[in-house]
């Protein structure tokens, strides 16, 4: 087992160290070096992995090995091969290096050889004027071919020559340029000696400074290499000139215009032909040529050429010709005839696009091979546009381009025509695309790392779009626009350096929308992360009521080139709130950022209690605080008092007073002013405000109808502060108002029949008298809907009476008056019911009344300047459709009875076997109930027929019979067909004065007792009776509280 392990440890030392050996390498496996008489070549070989290595060298007379130290002196990883041999034959010498810490060893071959002839290295021989100096590098080669592997250290002789031997006023094309004089170049460190020494080595830098031609001449300047030939090289300079168009098509007998375009200063500037630059044409049987101008003659084709004077030709160089004549500016140019006509929408190429874009539609010739022909100014496109949705600005001379914008929505045909030829396309034009935000300012906090969420919202075109982040690493987007960023640790200084400098940021990325059905179209939105330095309450409702919420909108403030940039959003930070009294509660509620420019978040406070509190909003970042405080209320929410219903159905000419409670009341600590708005149809009704208690907290108003219809009263009440960051927090409550016209009449009796009473005539009531021999009955008149009139001052009523069956009449004997009975709510009037109030002389068996609703008072209307609907109380006929004043009437009728009378107002009932009392009831109603104060003592019976009162005696003792109470009001003698007025009576049970005392208008109970036994007790019935001012009939007392309700 223990040679197992051991077999194992060095079979995997083995494997480790065969791959360090294969992964360790040198920088070069084999060299070629160059060998002079009087300079001696230098190359750096270098271990790529570095490490510690030993270096050695297998011919010491050849090379020279000088081993380059970093920190230790015993080993390097790099070291300089120097040639020292000068004898002129190929020779070859092993550097080898071996590492220290792995005894592997690394092998380069070095070969030293002779120059045998020259070469150039470069990427063009055209240069243009004002481009970046081209560099030209040499090369060396051995007799087999072989390049050297370095020419650093050698001097080489540049020489720049015309191309002819006519030098006189020549001016030289090209110049030398060192490396440090370059803006393009930085100088190679094995050309950093010969840029001090003003020499020129293996590589330099040629730049065009005047067009033409010219030579480059290199040669080695060294004794030994005498031999070597130069080399030759022949280099261009153009003008950076552009011939355009650079192919074209056009038609026979059409012209079209050359346009030459030159590059200076980074610039394409049009240049004219001069004395310098012309146009020639190679076939000019296919097109001619005047100046810039071209004409087609024929079908064919040739091609157009821009000479320049300053590039001569040598019929005695060879090479001359071809260099110059290819590196000339020239144009394609073809004659043809046109197969079809065609039409795109520039400069999308695409027919869909969205109002506010600049456009070009472009009509063009097509050749059958489908070649664009350009067309001239000998023809011409007719076009037209079925829609103004899209505006044309600016034509060219021949129709085929039309410059414009698309102005609206909708949908526009183009159409053309060219000779036989005619194409038509559709426009569809959609509202703007619209990005929002365009520009997005984020908090920078190293303490926050919540992932920041911005819900961009893109508006217009189809609805359809395509969304995309450009620095997808930082910005993640959804294709609903939701955009996700994060800060991360690395991103940390940079953001706090350019906080402390007070410098803009540069854009962390951008988010670019576009549409789905044409992706040219876009919009983009750049993002930036800067640190919070001010905390701002941009507006706030100071006051809301209970349950409801305060709005705290926040702003948080950068600080960038001496100006405050609010944030675009701050959601991710959470503010510290301090309450002085615990009346809200915080929620989290989505809000959207509409219209607010400033606001970075919204604070929803809910009120959880009225009152006050201070509330204090901080936030820490770095060192700094950031605070805010802000005083906030909580009242009661403004609701309805009178009427309940809150709705208000009226006649015209009649009012009625509307009460509301609660709401915001006037602050005496800040300079605010409640202020009360009133919104309703002013034709219907007319509104005024009732000065009340303010200590009430009461808004009363009194409300007049004034025609007929029907508004909503649109109530509000803020409080108005001068502060621009205050928002009113405005409390409002809706109130119907019906003006209507009558409809309906009603007349109820203020007694009415018990349920239990069992009188046939349900709809008959019985009355009895008071002192005052009054009557009452309340008046209720109703609209069409069967809604109660609120208030009918402003109706005539007309009464009539009949007796028994004779025809209703009216009576000037009766007196009669109308009462409105009015209630007071916190101090302001409200009508409770309307009452018709007669009197009757004596009972009457059936006696009935009726109202008629007639008219308007005049009086009332034209005090108010009231003018009543034409015909009065109009409403529709379904027969005749036509409109009439309805018959608005209704009669009750009445039996009226005397009191019961008994023959004794007290009994006394001797104990004897099938002894019985009979009582005769000589009047009343007939229907009757008793009760007695305490039972067992006597049996009472009633035998309708005969209309007596039979008393069984059961045992000894006396029994108080005495009337039912009903509902805290009772009759006593004589009460008939009125109000219940009458003094307070005492009578001997103290039960019973208790209760008198509380009941409606003093109405006295009475009683009688009634003893069985031996003994009549006579004093107890005569003091029962001392106080009383007459003797009470009790029989006709429970008759008349078997059949009444109060």
């Amino acid at each position: 087992m223990c040679r197992l392990k051991v077999f194992l440890l060095l079979f995997l030392f083995s494997f480790i160290t065969i791959n360090n050996v294969e992964s360790t390498k040198l920088n070069y496996p084999r060299v070629l070096l160059p060998i002079f008489d009087k300079i001696s070549i230098n190359f750096t070989l270098e271990v790529i992995e570095k490490g510690c290595f030993k270096w050695t060298s297998s011919r010491q007379d050849l090379i020279l090995i000088t081993p380059l130290y970093d920190d230790s002196e015993e080993c390097s990883h790099r070291a300089t091969v120097t040639v020292v041999s000068r004898e002129r034959r190929r020779n070859t010498a092993i550097v080898l290096a071996e590492s220290l810490s792995t005894d592997a060893t690394l092998r380069c071959d070095v070969i030293i050889d002779v120059i045998d002839k020259l070469g150039v290295h470069t990427t063009t021989r055209q240069l243009y004027l004002e481009e970046a100096p081209e560099t030209f590098e040499l090369r060396a080669e051995d007799s087999q071919g072989n390049a050297f592997t370095t020419l650093e250290g050698v001097e080489f002789n540049w020489e720049i020559s015309s191309i002819t031997s006519k030098s006189k006023g020549w001016l030289p094309a090209l110049r030398f340029l060192s490396f440090s004089e370059s803006e393009y170049h930085e100088v190679p460190s094995s050309l950093e000696k010969f840029e001090v020494q003003r020499m020129k080595g293996y590589m330099v830098l040629l730049e065009g400074i005047n067009t033409g031609t010219a030579k480059v001449t290199v040669s080695l300047p060294h004794e030994e290499y005498r031999h070597v030939n130069k080399i030759e090289v022949f280099i261009s300079v153009l003008a950076n000139i552009i011939l355009e168009p650079s192919e074209v098509h056009m038609l026979t007998g059409d012209t079209i215009n050359f346009r030459i375009l030159q590059l200076k200063m980074g610039k394409l500037q049009e240049i004219s032909l001069n004395n310098q630059y012309y146009l020639e044409i190679d076939d000019n049987t296919v097109a001619s040529i005047d100046d810039a101008k071209a004409t087609g003659l024929k079908l064919g084709r040739t091609v157009v050429v821009l000479r320049d004077r300053n590039a001569p030709l040598d019929n005695n160089f060879s090479g001359d010709n071809s260099i110059t004549k290819s590196s000339a500016p020239s144009a394609r140019l073809t004659v043809a005839r046109p197969f079809r006509l065609g039409v795109t929408l520039l400069p999308f190429n695409n027919w869909i696009t969205v109002a506010g874009e600049m456009h070009i539609i472009a009509f063009d010739l097509y050749t059958s091979d489908d070649k664009k022909l350009t067309l001239g100014s000998k023809y011409s496109v007719v076009s037209e546009l079925s829609s103004r949705n899209f505006e044309i600005k600016q034509e060219n001379t021949n129709g085929s381009r039309l410059y414009g914008e698309a102005l609206h929505k909708g949908t526009v045909t183009v159409s053309g025509q060219f000779k036989q030829l005619s194409v038509v396309a559709e426009m569809h034009i959609y509202d703007n695309l619209v990005l929002v935000p365009s520009t997005v300012i984020l908090p920078f906090d190293p303490q926050v790392n919540k992932i920041q969420q911005i819900q961009f919202e893109a508006n217009g075109g189809d609805g359809f779009y395509i969304w995309q982040s450009q620095n997808s690493r930082d910005i993640q987007i959804t294709q609903n626009g939701l955009a996700t960023t994060i800060i991360r640790d690395t991103d940390r200084k940079r953001h706090l350096d350019a906080y402390y400098a007070g410098t803009v940021l540069r854009s962390r990325g951008s988010i670019k929308v576009a549409l789905t059905k044409n992706p040219k179209i876009i919009r983009q939105a750049d993002i930036f992360f800067m640190p919070p330095v001010k905390l701002q309450i941009v507006k706030y409702n100071f006051e809301t009521a209970l349950d409801d919420f305060v709005r705290i909108h926040l702003a948080l403030h950068t600080f960038v080139n001496g100006t405050y940039v609010p944030f675009t959003t701050c959601d991710m930070i959470d503010f510290d709130l301090e309450f002085s009294n615990k009346i809200f509660q915080v929620e989290d509620v989505d809000w959207k950022k509409e219209h607010m420019t400033l606001v970075c978040q919204v604070i929803h406070l809910r009120a959880t209690a009225t009152g006050l509190t201070h509330l204090k909003i901080s936030y820490q970042f770095q060192d700094k605080l950031l605070k805010e405080e802000v005083t906030l209320s909580v009242f009661d929410k403004l609701d309805i008092l009178n009427p309940t219903s809150n709705e208000i159905v009226l006649p015209i000419g009649a009012s009625r007073n509307i009460i509301y409670m609660n709401g915001q009341q006037r602050i005496f600590t800040l300079e605010a002013e409640l202020v009360k708005e009133t919104e309703y149809d002013q034709s219907v009704a007319k509104i005024n405000e009732l000065d009340v208690e303010s200590s009430n907290a009461i808004y009363a108003y009194n409300i007049l109808c004034t025609k007929i219809g029907s508004t909503t009263l649109d109530f509000k009440i803020f409080n108005k502060l001068v502060p621009k960051n205050f928002i009113p927090y405005t409390s409002k409550i809706l109130t119907e108002i019906h003006c209507v016209a009558p409809r309906f009449l009603n007349l109820y009796a203020t007694e009415k029949l018990r349920p239990t009473c069992p009188m046939q005539m349900k709809l008959s009531l019985l009355h009895l008298k008071d002192r005052d021999e009054k009557f009452e009955i309340e008046i209720e008149v109703q609209d069409a809907q069967n809604r109660r009139l609120m208030n009918i001052s402003s109706l005539l009523i007309d009464w009539k009476f009949a007796v028994g069956d004779e025809r209703f009449h009216s009576d000037s004997t009766l007196h009669y008056r109308r009462n409105a009975v009015i209630e007071f709510i916190k101090g302001v009037p409200i009508p409770s019911k309307d009452l018709f109030v007669t009197t009757f002389p004596e009972p009457v068996p059936n006696f009935r009344i009726r109202g008629d609703v007639t008219n308007y008072i005049p009086g009332i209307l034209n005090h108010f300047n009231i003018r009543a609907e034409t015909p009065v109380f109009a409403a529709t006929n379904h027969k005749t459709q036509k409109l009439h004043t309805p018959s608005i009437t209704n009669e009750i009728s009445f039996m009226a009875v005397n009191s019961t009378l008994f023959l004794s107002d007290h009994v006394s009932i001797f104990m004897a076997k099938q002894h019985r009392e009979h009582i005769p009831i000589a009047q009343g109603s007939g229907y009757y109930d008793f009760t007695l104060s305490e039972t067992g003592i006597v049996n009472i019976e009633f035998l309708a027929k005969e209309r007596e009162l039979i008393l069984t005696p059961l045992r000894m003792g006396h029994s108080l019979l005495q009337p039912v109470q009903v509902q805290n009001l009772v009759f006593y003698p004589g009460q008939e067909y009125g109000i219940y007025e009458r003094p307070n009576q005492h009578v001997s049970n103290s039960h019973n004065s208790n209760n008198n005392n509380n009941n409606n208008n003093n109405a006295q109970q009475n009683a009688a007792i009634i003893t069985t036994g031996a003994d009549s007790n006579a004093q107890q019935v005569d003091k029962f009776y001392e106080n009383q001012d007459r003797k009470m009939d009790l029989c006709e007392v429970l008759c008349q509280n078997s059949c009444f309700n109060a």
